[in-house]
């Protein structure tokens, strides 16, 4: 795979140590598909659940949401400033998202070292990171039909709004605000999730083959019996029993 970026990942060492197919490029440069509108509900309940949790330690801090697409799964980074910060440094920090994760919850900001101790907040603490591994960080088929539109595996999204005049999810459509940049997944501690091998075949394999749509891994068109008939040459309108 042939990297086009104007930054390096965690990832990228591994093409240059192993064989990989030059012909499939990843353009990390920017994305020009910035609104994109999908069919169906993506995630609807579990957003506000989870912004609602993350409020818990809303006297420190000032929280801002992101969600983190990569391939099928969908995962939430924050950026989280302290309520009590000069102006320089609320600047500096605008940008400095994390993942949240169980995994990465030593890096999150969100848990002061006074409410480390304060048995409330880790009930609260474990309830927010239950719902993101139970409902997030899953395969989601319209992520894919997402990922299409966008024409790239890996990218953030900044807003997402349903739109619907009923509450059934099949009338609903998820409007997408996307950021034209690319994530730099490192900066993000999305390294504790995946291994850079891993990561790297992934993508690989997902711009050949998903975002393409490579026939050759599409399961075969079913052809019903009474089409398959006409195409061996037989009539329908002779009976094989009486054909002579």
């Amino acid at each position: 795979m042939k990297i086009i970026s104007k930054f390096e990942d965690y990832y990228d060492y591994v093409g240059k140590i192993n064989d990989t197919d030059d012909r499939v490029i990843y353009d990390r440069r920017a994305i020009a598909q910035t609104d994109v509108n999908i069919k169906g509900s993506i995630k609807r309940t579990y957003l506000e659940n989870i912004t609602r949790d993350l409020k818990l330690n809303y006297k420190l801090y000032e929280y801002a949401l992101k969600y983190l697409i990569v391939f099928d799964k969908m995962y939430m980074i924050v950026n989280t400033i302290p309520k009590k910060c000069d102006p320089i440094k609320r600047y500096n920090l605008k940008n400095d998202y994390k993942l949240l994760s169980r995994k990465n919850e030593e890096h999150l900001p969100l848990i002061d070292s006074i409410e480390k101790v304060n048995n409330r907040y880790r009930w609260h603490a474990n309830v927010l990171f239950y719902d993101i591994e139970e409902h997030f960080c899953r395969q989601d088929p319209l992520l894919i039909s997402a990922c299409r539109e966008v024409k790239h595996p890996i990218f953030v999204i900044t807003s997402i709004e349903h739109k619907t005049t009923t509450w059934r999810d099949e009338n609903i459509t998820t409007a997408l605000k996307i950021d034209e940049n690319i994530p730099v997944l490192k900066d993000l501690g999305f390294s504790s999730i995946m291994k850079p091998e891993i990561l790297y075949q992934e993508i690989e394999y997902f711009i050949s083959n998903t975002i393409r749509e490579n026939p050759d891994i599409k399961p075969p068109v079913e052809i019903s019996d009474r089409h398959k008939i006409p195409q061996h040459g037989f009539d329908l309108k002779q009976s094989f029993r009486h054909g002579k």
